[in-house]
């Protein structure tokens, strides 16, 4: 993906306690890799590397799952309440969160 190990995982709260605290197992669709180009490669990998899909996690953060999607593939940059409703669920700062969307020049706003 790119990114070193220490943006990924914070090896500290590993340490403590689980990155996420998913209320049920889940499981990462290949297909979000295949269908289209992902645009946030971070949160994409957030959610391959703890197996969380699309929808579960859209649920779990009260988003629709087309919003998630454009989040991940259009680097489509949430409004700062889903920001902070990501950030908490993931346990990462939005900084780090959204910063492939932020790094481009025609990121988007969404809700």
């Amino acid at each position: 993906m790119g990114y070193p190990r220490h943006i990924l995982f914070r090896e500290e709260l590993l340490e403590k306690s689980p990155v996420i605290c998913q209320p049920e197992a889940s499981r990462f669709m290949k297909r979000t890799l295949t269908r289209s180009p992902v645009s946030n490669r971070i949160l994409t990998g957030l959610c391959m590397v703890h197996d969380l899909s699309v929808s579960d996690v859209s649920r779990w953060i009260g988003v629709h799952p087309g919003t998630f999607r454009k989040w991940l593939h259009q680097g489509t940059l949430p409004s700062n309440a889903f920001q902070e409703k990501a950030e908490a669920f993931f346990r990462i700062p939005k900084s780090v969160l959204f910063a492939d969307c932020i790094l481009h020049p025609d990121t988007k706003s969404s809700r």
